[in-house]
């Protein structure tokens, strides 16, 4: 995620809600002193889609829609912060939430997403294996092509957020 302005500024993970609590007092207060003292900015809020309201193990997997809410928190925070719309630039399955955010939540927040090798048409063969074997959990079985997960967020079409993809149809 980012909102845009002049000067680039990197920030820290956001991986939990606690992290999120302190990381938001944080970065608000940072970005009103950068903006005081060096006039606009932008920033990058690095977000990992493994971050949960309640702390479980990476492994055990949650669906997509739930990635999608730890998104929102994050996307609240710098909107409230910044009064703009941000970007998404997301990798692989966080196309997926970055999409799935957009139909739950709306596109109000966001200017524009950009994904790269978003397997936006599913997961199929070798790759869909490997997930199965190596992440057995809901999003490996959303992501399966012609899945009703898939389906349905390729039946959404967002009317004023740009859509950018880079080599992803499937993986």
């Amino acid at each position: 995620l980012y909102y845009e302005y002049n000067v680039f500024e990197e920030t820290g993970v956001v991986t939990s809600d606690v992290n999120l609590d302190q990381y938001s007092k944080d970065w608000c207060e940072t970005k009103n002193k950068i903006m005081k003292n060096k006039g606009k900015t932008q920033r990058i809020v690095p977000m990992s889609y493994y971050f949960n309201p309640v702390p479980k193990n990476l492994d055990e997997g949650r669906s997509i829609s739930d990635y999608s809410d730890s998104l929102n928190k994050v996307i609240k925070v710098v909107t409230d912060c910044t009064n703009s719309k941000v970007n998404i630039i997301a990798h692989s399955m966080g196309g997926l939430v970055a999409r799935e955010y957009l139909r739950k939540y709306g596109e109000s927040k966001v200017n524009k997403l950009i994904m790269l090798g978003t397997p936006n048409d599913g997961t199929y063969g070798f790759v869909g294996a490997l997930c199965t074997t190596f992440h057995e959990g809901p999003e490996c079985n959303e992501m399966k092509g012609n899945g009703n997960f898939i389906k349905g967020l390729n039946q959404f079409k967002p009317k004023s957020v740009t859509l950018v993809t880079i080599a992803g149809t499937s993986s």
